[in-house]
């Protein structure tokens, strides 16, 4: 089975607590997902973002997360799920991955040029994030990925890097990254197609946007939850239970793993807070991932890059592989 997956970075509002909202579904309920939510688009909304929230718009929002909802439910395998990491795990764990990906190339002997090496950054810490949360979901799936475009990834989708005379892209790359952490780390999760991790405007992928809108409506439930209120937040936590109460989200205690520091939300215990308000099992979860760290070692992290290979004189001279 492949999945569709949709992924939007999130934070509170003084990045506090950062992370990203996932939305992955089968191919058949993203496709109609896909399919159907722009008819729910009234009111001048051009699209679903959880910053455009007005009250006079609380109607299609709550009609687009019950969609998201039925859809999730159609297929086993598919899940919403949000994962907060604390400040400091936050610039842990970037760092980690973006080193993951700097000495995985490095050691296959291939110098990535800075511009793109700068867009493959922004990407891997996403995609790891996809691995852990994913782990129950099977190695026998595929996932196929769309992560919300920026400034710096633009050209994402159109790059390539020019590696022993041939053009590899960035999708490729980053997809054989994925591939060879999740050999190592998280064999369970789905593996990913060729070239299938691709960047796009939110405007442009309802998927995106629902990862932004769960994003957004999980934190403000769960500042809701803590005490924290406000007319505008309070009606985003009522969408939000309104959509997925069912699923026994007010029987989990955010309190045990998350506090408000000042108007901010604020992890307890160094690591990631994962919620999961829909996973296709008629149940909720969380989980404090604080005991969780990537596998390190002294001299260094990376992954073995098979295929990307240079000889022993390129692998001393540090130097690209020539395309000539």
């Amino acid at each position: 089975m492949d999945f569709k997956v949709g992924m939007d970075e999130f934070g509170t509002a003084t990045q506090e607590s950062e992370g990203w909202a996932i939305v992955s579904l089968a191919e058949p309920q993203a496709t109609a997902f896909t399919e159907e939510a722009p008819s729910l688009l009234s009111g001048g909304l051009k699209s679903f973002h959880g910053k455009d929230f007005t009250r006079k718009s609380a109607g299609p929002f709550r009609d687009f997360l019950t969609l998201l909802k039925v859809k999730c439910g159609e297929s086993p395998g598919n899940f919403i799920t949000c994962t907060l990491n604390g400040k400091r795990w936050h610039e842990e764990f970037t760092g980690f991955a973006e080193r993951v990906l700097e000495q995985s190339f490095l050691k296959a002997g291939i110098a990535i040029p800075e511009p793109e090496l700068a867009m493959l950054r922004q990407v891997v810490s996403p995609l790891f994030t996809y691995l852990r949360v994913a782990a129950h979901i099977g190695g026998e799936h595929t996932a196929t990925f769309s992560l919300d475009d920026s400034k710096v990834m633009k050209q994402f989708n159109a790059a390539t890097v020019g590696i022993r005379g041939k053009d590899f892209s960035l999708p490729h790359l980053a997809g054989m990254l994925y591939r060879a952490y999740r050999k190592q780390q998280f064999p369970s999760s789905p593996n990913v197609v060729k070239d299938a991790i691709q960047t796009a405007s939110d405007e442009s992928s309802p998927l995106i946007q629902a990862a932004d809108v769960v994003g957004n409506f999980s934190t403000a439930y769960v500042f809701n939850r803590l005490g924290k209120q406000s007319k505008a937040n309070d009606l985003k936590a009522e969408i939000f239970h309104s959509v997925f109460g069912e699923f026994g989200i007010d029987g989990i205690d955010h309190s045990a793993h998350v506090e408000m520091i000042g108007d901010d939300l604020s992890l307890k215990h160094p690591g990631a807070y994962t919620f999961a308000p829909s996973m296709n099992a008629n149940v909720a979860r969380n989980s404090c991932e604080s005991g969780w760290r990537p596998a390190t070692t002294r001299n260094g992290m990376s992954c073995s890059m098979p295929g990307l290979r240079c000889s022993p004189a390129e692998r001393r001279s540090g130097r690209s592989p020539r395309s000539d």
